[in-house]
């Protein structure tokens, strides 16, 4: 029993890098043609701008008002946020500013407090 159980999970572990290997080729196949046409897939480009319609949607009003600032500045130092945003605490404003950082929004050169952000 043990024996076909174990050829089975090996024919079917076989099976599945084929079909996976079948998938790859075709895939950049695809993206040969695309190449050689030098155009874009359309779906690549439409889900591009409705994701970023929806990250500006998924932003708070003080996330929102960060990137503002830095499109103003063209940096922003957590001294100038907090000048910006005093009721609010430090800790919040690097919770946002990790948020458009995973958002793919900002980038963050240097460490903690000598951190400086720009727009991506």
């Amino acid at each position: 029993m043990n024996l076909i159980k174990n050829t089975l999970k090996g024919i079917f572990f076989v099976f599945g890098i084929m079909l996976g290997v079948r998938i790859f080729k075709n895939r950049k196949s695809d993206d040969m043609l695309y190449q050689e046409a030098d155009i874009e897939p359309e779906i690549e480009k439409s889900t591009i701008v409705m994701k970023s319609q929806s990250l500006s949607s998924d932003l708070n009003n003080r996330q929102k008002r960060i990137i503002e600032l830095i499109k103003e500045y063209g940096q922003v130092e957590m001294k100038l946020l907090r000048r910006e945003f005093p009721d609010v605490t430090s800790r919040t404003l690097r919770r946002d500013l990790t948020k458009l950082s995973d958002e793919n929004l900002i980038y963050k050169e240097g460490s903690t407090k000598a951190a400086t952000y720009y727009l991506n």
